[in-house]
């Protein structure tokens, strides 16, 4: 196996793979001088060459694009000088000597281009090609359209996940719903170039507007997921925003002008309408020399005109004639910040300009044609507002933002509120949406909980239960007759039919929030799942089901916890806990008092890292920290050791092992390297382990081929690498797979062969057998984007965490 290492990344290529492309260099430094013997001419040499490195390119990419290209490329002197010698031979048959000869050099080097590109191109042209079929294979496999399957019940614990089996025998056992929800129609993710879609409603449609980068801006159907017609609004239009003036529904695109110095919005910014039902432009582009336009709303004046108003990074309200692109009046200021959200609406028949800035607690409420107050400023929020909307009737408004509430304003009692606000959210709401279904009118919310809620307006009371699924907060809102939409902050929407409840009560509600670490403990013949959330509270349950109101609370709630470990003192299983607060608590898992391990001479702090080991007969206490510090407690007495010196990077994480009489500690370090060390001397073992491009936060030990070794992952650098622990070598060239970043891994035994379980980004869990160094079955598909992995201590599954969702997958032994 050859190794072409450089800059910390490494590219390998197999002996069968540089015998192929051997043989390749071969046919094309032959097959001209074969065939030019033949026929004498070279006619045929320039349709054999590019086709069958076409061909070859193609199926090599498929395999193995990036270490093909650069064996190619390293092999192209060999056909370019076979190419040379043909021409010279064909140019000059008498012969190289004399004027033939210096004839036939300088019409090679002529022709020099054009054999290079005959013999290189279509080769590596053909990689590209392959290495892109093979990335779209390897992402469908992968797919996160899905969700866990719903009859009318947590159907997850049935085992199975809508639109996919699992592979390979694995099941899920269980799973918690409290994102679950059955009323869901479809999901559309994000695509894969240019940003998240918008959403509009045009005669009675749900509509996605997604923009591509260097190209048009798609419109396609949100209920049925087909494809529509394709707007072309220019290089790189954003879409700004979709308003309804009259009767029309108007896509502003945003045309940002030119930044010499890379920063957004420094060239300013043009919008330009369309008519979203024709596709044809409206009225005249509206510019600003400097900042983006970020919200607008519109309506036609009584004369006819169609006013558009914007608000943008500059913090100042513009008021538009859309006809000729001019301001009707001077901008108006008075807003902290950019302009978050502005609405029209009436006072006394007269339209008003609502408005909040990025920073305010309070709403302005102006004169559109004059930019003078119309009322006094709209107060109650605690926290800044971040939506503002316009209500059926245009005498009220709505208004939400970072205190969690939604709040009714009548326009012509003066601004007073109406009624009390609506309990919405414990975090901040970013969008609001309203439309008249099913003979009410009816308010929508959505934000940082990830769920949108649904109100009367007549009543202020819920008319449905709270929409979930979405893993990030939502970011806008859209309703029609029959279904509620939402777009959240890495570009997902879905969509939910409006009517039936979010379950039928059998969904197991699981804990609020994610956790920030996760165990599995076996005690006695039950397993025990141990939950650790960044509100400091530890909990406990049988992993045999769900967690329910039954989970035992171990300890909080306080600052967050960053790690857990498991130890034995004094014959007892207890958990180790480590974060914000500092030192280390000792919890004793059947009930016990609690202590801490703290460093008198060092203080209490942080914690990022634990592990426990045995040495000596001690059993120890790891604990490593921001300062590149490992503290030792001796766990029976309590007492601080000497500490190790672990480096100038931050400690992220600790695994141990024993090797050759010994025990390895395993560090990983915020500079993109891993360390071994000789834990009873405090002496490092060889050199950093290279090779990792970003923060290594990840390591596991494990046995493979009866040599100790450790499996290390680094976040975005998705690759994982394995180390012999004996001679610090890395084995192989790294296990590759997850599409985008590494979320956690584990190591585990399957079937009595030891293997590592890695969780990504892309959706999917990935099992790898340490032996061999190879996948071990199909990716296992997650309906969600997975955070935290804990393996059964028994060795045939793992606990997923994904958002604030928990499941069981179980594989049984064959």
């Amino acid at each position: 196996m050859f190794n072409f290492t450089g800059g910390g990344s490494g590219l390998t290529v197999r002996p069968w793979q540089a015998a192929v492309t051997t043989a390749w260099v071969a046919l094309v430094v032959t097959a001209p001088l074969v065939l030019l013997g033949v026929d004498g001419t070279a006619d045929t040499v320039f349709l054999l060459v590019p086709g069958s490195g076409l061909l070859l390119g193609t199926l090599l990419g498929c395999c193995w694009a990036r270490q093909a290209i650069l064996f190619a490329l390293l092999g192209g002197l060999l056909p370019l000088a076979s190419e040379v010698l043909a021409l010279m031979w064909t140019i000059g048959p008498d012969g190289l000597g004399g004027r033939t000869m210096m004839v036939s050099c300088l019409a090679v080097f002529e022709l020099m281009p054009l054999t290079l590109v005959l013999t290189e191109v279509p080769l590596v042209f053909g990689l590209c090609v392959g290495e892109l079929l093979s990335r779209s294979r390897r992402t469908n496999r992968g797919g996160r359209v899905m969700e866990w399957t719903q009859d009318g019940e947590l159907a997850a614990a049935r085992g199975g996940l809508s639109g996919a089996r699992l592979p390979d025998g694995w099941q899920v056992a269980w799973a918690t719903g409290r994102a679950v929800d059955r009323r869901t129609v479809r999901v559309h993710p994000r695509a894969a170039a240019g940003t998240g879609p918008r959403l509009a409603e045009l005669d009675g449609r749900l509509l996605l507007l997604s923009e591509e980068r260097y190209g048009p801006v798609r419109i396609g159907d949100a209920l049925t997921g087909e494809p529509g017609a394709a707007l072309d609004a220019g290089r790189e239009a954003r879409v700004a925003a979709v308003v309804r003036v009259g009767g029309r529904v108007l896509l502003l695109t945003g045309h940002e002008g030119p930044t010499p110095n890379f920063r957004p919005g420094e060239g300013g910014d043009r919008l330009q309408a369309w008519d979203l039902r024709t596709g044809e432009p409206v009225g005249a582009p509206l510019t600003v020399a400097q900042g983006l336009l970020t919200t607008v709303a519109g309506l036609v004046l009584p004369d006819g005109r169609t006013v558009l108003v914007t608000g943008g990074w500059d913090g100042l309200v513009r008021v538009w004639d859309l006809a000729t692109g001019r301001e009707l009046a001077e901008p108006a200021g008075g807003h902290q910040g950019w302009v978050a959200a502005v609405a029209v609406a009436e006072v006394a028949g007269c339209p008003v300009v609502v408005s909040a800035g990025e920073k305010d607690e309070q709403v302005l409420v102006r004169d559109l044609t004059t930019g003078r107050p119309a009322l006094a400023p709209l107060t109650g929020h605690t926290g800044a507002v971040l939506a503002v909307l316009a209500l059926p009737g245009g005498g009220r408004v709505a208004t939400a933002g970072m205190d969690g509430t939604v709040r009714l304003w009548d326009l012509a009692e003066g601004g007073r509120q109406a009624g009390a606000p609506l309990a919405a959210a414990p975090s901040r709401i970013t969008a609001l949406a309203t439309a008249r279904i099913g003979g009410r009118h009816l308010l929508a919310a959505g934000g940082w909980e990830r769920v949108v809620q649904l109100w009367d307006l007549a009543t202020g009371d819920p008319v449905a239960d709270p929409f979930s699924g979405h893993e990030q907060p939502v970011e806008e809102l859209a309703l029609l007759d029959g279904a509620v939409a939402a777009r959240a902050f890495d570009g997902t929407v879905r969509v939910w039919t409006s009517t039936g409840p979010r379950h039928d009560g059998r969904a197991a509600q699981g804990f609020e929030g994610s956790p920030s670490a996760l165990l599995l403990v076996a005690q006695g013949e039950r397993t025990l799942a141990v939950r650790a959330g960044y509100d400091g509270t530890v909990r406990h349950w049988d992993a045999a089901g769900p967690p329910t109101g039954e989970a035992r609370l171990l300890a909080g709630p306080g600052r967050s916890v960053h790690a857990m470990a498991l130890a034995m003192r004094e014959d007892r299983r207890v958990l180790l806990t480590g974060g914000e607060s500092g030192g280390v608590r000792v919890l004793d898992l059947a009930g016990g008092e609690p202590i801490t391990l703290e460093d008198g001479e060092r203080g209490p702090g942080r914690v990022t890292a634990l592990a426990a080991v045995e040495q000596d007969g001690r059993v120890l206490v790891l604990a490593g920290g921001p300062d590149g510090t490992v503290r030792i407690w001796d766990l029976a007495s309590g007492r601080a050791l000497r500490p190790l010196a672990a480096g100038e990077g931050r400690v992220l994480v600790l695994a141990a092992a024993p090797v050759d009489g010994r025990t390895v500690l395993v560090t990983g370090h915020s500079d993109h390297t891993a360390r071994c060390w000789d834990l009873a001397r405090r002496r490092p073992l060889g050199p950093p382990l290279h090779g990792h491009r970003r923060w290594v936060d990840r390591v596991a030990t494990a046995v493979a081929g009866g040599r100790p070794v450790a499996v290390t992952g680094s976040g975005y650098d998705s690759r994982l690498r394995v180390w012999d622990l004996a001679t610090g070598r890395e084995q192989g060239h790294g296990l590759h797979g997850h599409l985008g970043r590494l979320a956690d891994l584990v190591t585990t035994v399957l079937d009595g062969r030891p293997v590592a379980v890695s969780a990504g980004d892309d959706a999917t869990v990935r099992v790898w057998d340490l032996a061999t160094l190879e996948p071990l079955g199909e990716p296992v598909p997650l309906p969600y984007r997975p955070q935290l992995l804990a393996a059964l201590p028994q060795g045939d599954g793992v606990l997923v965490a994904f958002g604030a969702e928990l499941a069981l997958l179980r594989r049984p032994s064959r």
